[in-house]
């Protein structure tokens, strides 16, 4: 039940779709089929709501809709507290599945007050202590969260609930990555993993949870940067779309979506867009969720990457969502993409504007984080706290009557000053925090003006300094055609006339070498004035120091040999900036992908010219791709930007390697 609550508060939202009764009764299996079609007794509709699947309710959502107006209306004539407690749980649990969690929270909360101090219905009311607590959870009441989960966890213990229990675990991986504690909240979460018998496997609480999971590595990697939580995700994700192709209308939703911010993490903006572009099909959305959580996280993500891809026009659009008030995480994200943009186009008043407002959503996340270590620190405390308490226990346990009376009295004196003494200190660090943020506003108030004072100047003066290089730049470059060109031109000609008025043979044909010298000077003061006016500043690509650092790094006695043959005069004479950025990053992928994937010992580089064309081969002598179609995310990459420089890039695999190879012309960016 606990997943499919998480599920719908991040995915779905269904819509009425009619159903005959026939269909609905041919639809179900036998072990909840009722015995007459025809009278189905509330216990059977019990029955059938709290077992079936998100799928099934989502196709037969208004004939189960009706049945829960019912049972909404026969519940009022109940008179026992303990025998209204079977229908508020069908009723939460329809409410659960169809994500209208604010009415399933106001259900949950009646049943565990007529349960109160019961003993017909224990493992419902447990039941309903957890969905509070999950629901307290997403909304960053984590006191009361873990109340309510404590409530559960007595009944359950008391019961022998195994099945509670596993649940327990998802909803402490809830509350640890509501505070970013994503490190507990995946030992959890794989807790309850483990614990889920064999029978549950790709069923909607497995798939959400395996989501979930691949979602909380996403955001490991974006705290820390590491290749391996990348890995993890990718292997998760591919796993749960083969397992679930016969129902992608209702995962693949979440299964791009979530490939789509690990690209933004990763500040691959391009290839987020088009996983988000991917997650919003129709065909993906069926249910027609346009507001569920998950579907406006998609759109916004998706415009924060366009935004930062220069594409202005979607910010009225993106600030127009409605974004929820306590997701300060979209809020920053957002607000820090308009500031970039701004500030790459020098608009600095609107840049500074969204600075501010990114700022504030950064310090709020600081406040959840550092409530985070808090609730880390109280729980370890607690556990402190069992494990004495247990000791004490058995210590009493070996004495004497009488030592045993002494040492509980001292115990309950030493607890009592232990209360005291951890009260005191909890008081007078409350009181030091409180002054501490008090004195952090101030100076965060006084250092802000300061700081974007100097951040505006600083960018005003890298505006100056730029525009001055270029101008003095292009200044030369006018003046060295305006004299030196036309120097060497006129003295091409004075040869000329000269060579014409000559008499000797001899001084005809040293007069001809001087013209072709002048001649030759005359083209080169041209192609150097032509690059001063027109090379960029700030390139920081250059493909022949990468192919010269590969030779050096890899060569004789290397595991991996790379040899690379490359007209290095003619890259430099010709390359653009782009040419040299884009074959860069090629090169550098292809060769980090045979290290990684091929087992390759040799690699091949070959960069040459030819009738206008730039020509490169990239080949290895490891396993190729796995599949034929196994071109994966990194080939896709660079055939994107291969086909920026106007380009073509091949693939050929074989059980002799993979052989890269392509061309685009030259001058083409």
């Amino acid at each position: 039940m606990y997943p499919r609550l998480c599920l719908c508060l991040l995915v779905y939202c269904f819509q009425a779709n009619a159903q005959f009764s026939d269909s609905l009764y041919n639809a179900l299996p036998d072990t909840l089929r009722p015995k007459d079609k025809q009278v189905v007794m509330d216990k059977e509709k019990f029955n059938i709501i709290l077992n079936s699947s998100q799928a099934f309710v989502q196709k037969h959502y208004a004939e189960i809709e009706q049945w829960t107006q019912q049972l909404e209306k026969k519940i009022e004539n109940v008179k026992s507290a303990e025998e209204k407690i079977p229908y508020a749980q069908a009723i939460a649990g329809f409410y659960l599945q169809t994500g209208n969690i604010s009415a399933a929270y106001g259900w949950n909360k009646k049943l565990v007050a007529w349960g109160a101090g019961g003993h017909t219905y224990r493992p419902a009311i447990t039941n309903a202590y957890l969905n509070l607590s999950m629901y307290h959870s997403t909304k960053l009441r984590q006191d009361s969260a873990v109340d309510m989960l404590h409530k559960a966890q007595s009944i359950a213990i008391a019961d022998h609930d195994s099945t509670s229990i596993r649940d327990i675990y998802y909803l402490y991986m809830s509350i640890y990555a509501n505070l970013f504690l994503y490190h507990q909240a995946l030992d959890n979460l794989n807790n309850y993993l483990n614990a889920l018998p064999p029978t549950e496997k790709w069923r909607d609480t497995y798939t959400s949870t395996m989501l979930t999971k691949a979602a909380i590595y996403g955001r490991l990697y974006n705290i820390e940067k590491k290749m391996a939580y990348t890995d993890s995700v990718k292997k998760i994700i591919n796993v749960v779309m083969n397992a679930k192709k016969a129902e992608a209308s209702i995962w693949y939703h979440t299964c791009y979506s979530t490939l789509g911010y690990l690209s933004y993490y990763q500040k691959d903006y391009r290839q987020a867009v088009t996983y988000f572009d991917l997650s919003l099909q129709p065909k993906f959305n069926e249910v027609g969720a346009s507001v569920s959580e998950l579907n406006y996280r998609a759109m916004l993500y998706r415009n924060i990457c366009l935004i930062l891809l220069g594409h202005g026009e979607v910010i009225q659009k993106s600030l127009a969502l409605s974004i929820p008030p306590k997701d300060f995480t979209t809020r920053r994200a957002l607000n820090e993409a308009i500031y970039q943009y701004y500030v790459k186009r020098n608009e600095y008043k609107n840049a500074l504007h969204f600075y501010s407002q990114s700022k504030a959503y950064a310090d709020s996340l600081d406040v959840i984080g550092q409530r985070g270590k808090v609730f880390e620190a109280e729980q370890k405390y607690s556990v402190a706290q069992k494990e004495a308490a247990i000791a004490v226990l058995e210590t009493k346990n070996l004495q004497t009557q009488t030592s045993r009376d002494r040492m509980l009295v001292t115990g309950i004196i030493l607890l009592l000053l232990l209360a005291l003494l951890v009260a005191l200190f909890y008081l007078r660090s409350k009181r030091q925090q409180t002054q501490r943020l008090i004195e952090r506003q101030k100076l965060t108030d006084e250092l802000q003006v300061m700081e974007h004072e100097m951040e505006l100047e600083r960018l005003s003066q890298q505006a100056e300094k730029e525009a001055a290089i270029t101008g003095e730049r292009k200044a030369i470059s006018e003046n060295m055609h305006d004299e030196v060109s036309s120097s060497l031109a006129a003295l091409r000609y004075l040869i000329a006339d000269i060579r014409q008025q000559a008499q000797s043979d001899e001084t005809k044909q040293a007069l001809t070498d001087v013209e072709d010298e002048a001649k030759s000077v005359y083209l080169q003061s041209r192609e150097f004035m032509h690059r001063l006016h027109n090379d960029r500043i700030g390139q920081t690509y250059n493909v022949v120091d990468l192919l010269d650092n590969l030779s050096l790094r890899f060569g004789e006695g290397s595991g991996l040999q790379v040899t690379v043959t490359a007209d290095t005069n003619t890259i430099q004479q010709y390359f653009t900036a782009q040419q040299h950025a884009e074959l860069y990053r090629v090169i550098k992928e292809a060769v980090a992908n045979s290290m990684k994937h091929s087992g390759a010992s040799h690699i091949k580089i070959r960069v040459y010219s030819r009738g206008g064309q730039f020509y490169f081969d990239i080949e290895d002598d490891g396993s190729g791709l796995r599949q034929p179609d196994d071109s994966g995310l990194g080939l896709a990459t660079m055939q994107q930007r291969i086909a920026a420089l106007k380009g073509q890039l091949r693939i050929d695999s074989g059980i002799q390697g993979l052989h890269l190879s392509g061309s685009f012309p030259m001058g083409a960016s």
